[in-house]
């Protein structure tokens, strides 16, 4: 594992594709490279066209392949969670993503 677990916000305000796998292929990056590298490559090269990276208006983001992306960043993110903790929306903020502390009822 890379970097260290912190709770609260990754990403908010947005549910674009192009921002969200931003955010959370950068949190992956930082939290685990190498589940990160294994996530955004395919034999070594780039999953995200050249032309569509840095570009928020490429059709890619808008494709079937980013939407699998964005799922597979959120399972990878789910998966780092630590005990007691979730990654996800806030209640009451769909737009609002991160790692948040599980409520005990």
């Amino acid at each position: 594992m890379g970097g260290k677990f912190i709770e609260g916000s990754i990403s908010w305000g947005t549910l674009r594709t192009y921002d969200l796998i931003s955010a959370f292929s950068g949190e992956l990056e930082r939290l685990d490279p190498e589940k990160y590298y294994e996530v955004m490559t395919d034999d070594g090269a780039d999953i995200i066209p050249e032309d569509a990276q840095g570009n928020d208006r490429h059709p890619y983001w808008d494709s079937e392949d980013a939407s699998y992306l964005l799922e597979d960043l959120f399972e990878s993110l789910s998966e780092l969670a630590p005990e007691g903790y979730f990654f996800g929306s806030t209640e009451g903020d769909g737009s609002d993503f991160g790692f948040w502390e599980r409520c005990s009822d």
